[in-house]
């Protein structure tokens, strides 16, 4: 709550929020699962690249992050990894 404007909270006249609900972060066995997901989705990562990370490992060093944080870890990695394939040829 403390995070929020305090307009959108305030008793005073209309606000737009009545209620905050605190979601936390996902343990790792739910990051393990979320970074698999991504990067299922991404068509340039073959199966049998994502079988060679230690998804494990990323999760565990990935504590705090949420689904969207993870999902621009890896785009920014597959960016990086495109840039160096790049400027390398």
């Amino acid at each position: 709550r403390s995070s929020l404007h305090p307009s959108l909270t305030s008793s005073r006249g209309m606000h737009c929020i009545q209620q905050t609900i605190n979601i936390g972060s996902p343990d790792k066995d739910s990051r393990e699962k979320i970074l698999m997901s991504i990067l299922q989705k991404h068509s340039n990562i073959t199966l049998e690249t994502v079988k060679t990370l230690d998804l494990s490992s990323i999760a565990m060093r990935t504590e705090g992050y949420v689904a969207r944080d993870i999902e621009l870890l890896v785009n920014r990695t597959l960016h990086s990894k495109m840039s160096k394939d790049k400027d390398g040829l």
